[in-house]
C-alpha cells in the first residue's frame, strides 16, 4: 500500500528498476536514463546510491536497500567497473599472452578495454609524478 507520494514515487521507480534489470541484466543505469514512461531511473538510482551512502537529502531504509540488492543494485559502480575492467584485462592477457592494444579495442562482451587500460595508465603516471613531486620538496 502507497501512503504518501514518496512510497508512490519509489514504487514507480522501483518497479522500472525491475524492468531495466530483466532488460539489461544489471542496474548499471547511465545517469541520463530517461524510461519510455518519462521516468528518470538514472538519476533515481544515483540517488538512491547517495542517499546508502549518507551523501544525499533522500534517505533509503533497510527494506528499501534488500529490495534493490534483490535485483541487482550496483553500490559502488567505480568499484565494480574496476573488477570488471581487470577481469576483462585478465582474460585478454590469458587469450593473447600480451596486452598489446589499440585505446578503441573492446572486448567481445562489448567493454571499452583499451580506454579503460589507458585510463588506468594515466593515472597511475599523474600518481607517480606526484610522488616525485613529494620527496623532491621534503
Amino acid at each position: 500500500m502507497v501512503w504518501n507520494k514518496h512510497d508512490l514515487s519509489f514504487e514507480q521507480h522501483y518497479t522500472q528498476a525491475e524492468k531495466y534489470f530483466r532488460e539489461h541484466g544489471d542496474l548499471l543505469v547511465p545517469a541520463n536514463y530517461v524510461t519510455t514512461e518519462g521516468l528518470g531511473l538514472g538519476r533515481w538510482i544515483r540517488s538512491m546510491r547517495a542517499a546508502r551512502k549518507g551523501v544525499s537529502r533522500a534517505v533509503i531504509d533497510d527494506e528499501r536497500i534488500r529490495r534493490l540488492d534483490a535485483i541487482g543494485m550496483h553500490w559502488n559502480v567505480s568499484e565494480d567497473r574496476w573488477e570488471q575492467g581487470y577481469n576483462e584485462a585478465e582474460r585478454h592477457y590469458r587469450a593473447n599472452k600480451d596486452m598489446k592494444m589499440s585505446p578503441q579495442t573492446k572486448t567481445e562482451t562489448g567493454f571499452p578495454l583499451g580506454q579503460w587500460l589507458q585510463v588506468l595508465f594515466r593515472n597511475d603516471k599523474k600518481r607517480g609524478e606526484e610522488r616525485r613531486r613529494g620527496r623532491g620538496s621534503a
